[in-house]
């Protein structure tokens, strides 16, 4: 901060010494004030700043705590319905394992992302990327770039596992000249958008509906429609499975923005 303080006379020699001399005092008097003025400013700041900081860490604490919350209670669900559809230790050993790390992956897109979103291109190629062949032309992943909300994330995530494995086990994936096409697209505005995935196999096993449902065809049918809302179409034609996916995009909370320095 700049001021000015200016004494004038039409008179020529109209000021006295001593009169200077008072000028002089009440322009430092006024330096000291509008200093005193910028500390108080930036004293405030400083308030405001670590008062933010504050409600942040509390923000992230409370975060945390859900999230482990959640994630704990996801792999305790997938302790139990992996014991449900497996026979032996062995089954349920890799069958568990490889859900856990699905969960790891997409719980590390979202780790450096600080927790709000996963790109759905990365979820796909993390699961898809194995089965690839040289010239890419085993798995095709088509669609805008899609970030996903956390809650969002997670079990899409789960269920690109889930159809993954079925498909390398059963579906197209076991079989040579076996072929994977996931397309994908985003409908509405704001907190009306949607996102629509489909899931298409070809080149595999002749398809028929299973007798029974395992984990993977409740993981899509139960969790997706019940926690995300989503519709879920199933389609065991003969030629290749193909799945539809249809989940609202909601609004994901975002960190308090940082205070603006005064001028």
């Amino acid at each position: 901060m700049q001021g000015l303080l200016l004494f004038a006379h039409e008179r020529a020699g109209a000021f006295t010494e001593r009169a200077e001399r008072l000028v002089t005092g009440l322009a430092a008097q006024a330096a000291v004030a509008l200093e005193n003025g910028r500390l108080y400013q930036e004293a405030q700041y400083e308030i405001e700043e670590r008062r933010q900081a504050q409600n942040q860490q509390s923000f992230l604490i409370r975060e945390l705590h859900h999230r482990v919350k959640n994630t704990l209670a996801t792999v305790q669900a997938v302790v139990g319905a992996t014991a449900r559809s497996t026979s032996n230790i062995d089954e349920f050993y890799k069958a568990f394992v490889g859900r856990i790390v699905s969960l790891a992956n997409t719980h590390s897109l979202l780790t450096e992302a600080l927790w709000q979103t996963a790109p759905l291109r990365e979820i796909l190629e993390k699961e898809l990327k194995p089965y690839n062949d040289v010239r890419g032309e085993r798995i095709t992943l088509e669609g805008p770039t899609v970030e996903l909300p956390s809650e969002i994330a997670v079990p899409i995530g789960m269920a690109i596992h889930e159809l993954t494995t079925n498909a390398a086990k059963y579906g197209a994936l076991s079989m040579r000249n076996g072929k994977v096409s996931v397309t994908w697209d985003v409908h509405g505005e704001d907190d009306e958008k949607r996102l629509t995935m489909a899931w298409q196999e070809r080149g595999g096993p002749s398809v028929s509906q299973p007798d029974r449902q395992g984990f993977g065809s409740r993981l899509l049918h139960r969790v997706l429609t019940t926690q995300l809302n989503a519709k879920v179409e199933v389609d065991y034609d003969p030629a290749g499975l193909r799945v539809a996916i249809d989940a609202p995009l909601q609004a994901t909370a975002n960190l308090s923005p940082p205070i603006s320095r005064p001028a």
